[in-house]
């Protein structure tokens, strides 16, 4: 009897535990097949209303990050200004670009400056086509890395009370209750990017603005003559681009969106009640082999087993040298 109710048992729990092992399967193919239709399903007709303006989305990828395109692309058409004729405007030095040939993707051939040049003098090279540019009846900049997940719709399309310009609030700021003293502007008097103490009322990203292209080209050419001036002076400003916007834009009164339009995928950031808001993105560089890899700051990728790997020599290298230079490494490998 014993070993009856024994085999009993066992059996019981082994057909138990197959049947969950395949409801579990079967969810999660359902759950798979209806993202994958969600995501790829074509926009309602509400949304395929034709507009007569233009809009022209700026990106850069140099480097190695021409590898964040696809998305981005393939987002932005669905879900950003739908209904809108969109041009997408990439400056690259990718030789492999997916999605070149479509009509709406304009190339233009760049080689790869350096850090921190790559980003900060982006508005050099917008100013560089501004005649194409100028035929846009909006502009707007976008970090590679985005990906949108929602519908961002004429929201972001600013009014003559904002100068024509859009901004985001920094998603670092998002808990500072807007005072101005804690936002990271450039504190060095002698950079044109100073913002002293007791001004501004929003901290912007660089890597989601724009606006009419009008009122953004002159912000490209004001922000990168502020930059040559530094340049001249061997002055770098404290977040390079980044700074001269918040510079420029300090007695703009742009439309300033809330900092879930671009939020960071980084596990800082999950735990903050604007995750499930979240219209855009901004994926984790550390997944695609780390920033300094896509810079090519170095060959070493960011993957779990060279961060691994790098840990573990940092404590059992033999030279106190060796052990500094893995922890060095190590921490460029967590970016």
């Amino acid at each position: 009897i014993h070993t009856y109710i024994h085999t009993y048992i066992h059996t019981y729990i082994h057909t138990y535990i197959r049947a969950a092992i395949a409801v579990i399967f079967v969810a999660l193919v359902f759950i798979s097949f209806n993202y994958y239709k969600n995501y790829n399903a074509p926009l309602s007709a509400a949304h395929q209303i034709h507009h007569k303006e233009k809009i022209g989305v700026l990106v850069i990828a140099l480097g190695r990050y021409d590898v964040f395109w696809e998305k981005l692309y393939k987002s932005s058409e669905k879900y950003f200004l739908p209904g809108y004729e969109k041009h997408y405007y990439i400056f690259t030095d990718s030789k492999n670009l997916k999605y070149k040939d479509k009509e709406n993707v304009h190339v233009i051939p760049h080689k790869k400056m350096g850090w921190p040049y790559d980003s900060m003098l982006r508005y050099n090279l917008f100013i560089s086509q501004w005649k194409v540019l100028s035929k846009m009846d909006y502009l707007y900049f976008m970090n590679i890395n985005m990906v949108f997940r929602e519908i961002v719709g004429d929201e972001v399309l600013p009014q003559k009370r904002n100068n024509g310009l859009m901004v985001l609030t920094h998603f670092g700021f998002a808990r500072h209750n807007a005072n101005p003293d804690t936002y990271s502007y450039d504190r060095n008097p002698k950079s044109t990017a100073y913002i002293p103490y007791g001004q501004g009322n929003v901290y912007a990203p660089g890597g989601f603005n724009g606006g009419t292209s009008k009122a953004f080209l002159k912000l490209s050419f004001e922000c990168d003559k502020m930059i040559r001036q530094d340049l001249k002076n061997k002055i770098i400003a404290k977040w390079q681009d980044e700074s001269y916007l918040n510079k420029y834009i300090l007695d703009k009164n742009p439309l300033i969106l809330p900092p879930y339009y671009m939020w960071p995928m980084d596990e800082y950031y999950q735990n903050s009640v604007y995750v499930k808001r979240a219209k855009t993105l901004l994926r984790d560089k550390k997944n695609y082999g780390g920033k300094w890899w896509l810079r090519g700051s170095t060959d070493i990728k960011s993957t779990p087993f060279s961060r691994l790997k790098y840990l573990i020599l940092s404590n059992i290298a033999l030279s106190p040298e060796k052990r500094a230079k893995y922890r060095d490494i190590y921490a460029m490998l967590q970016h």
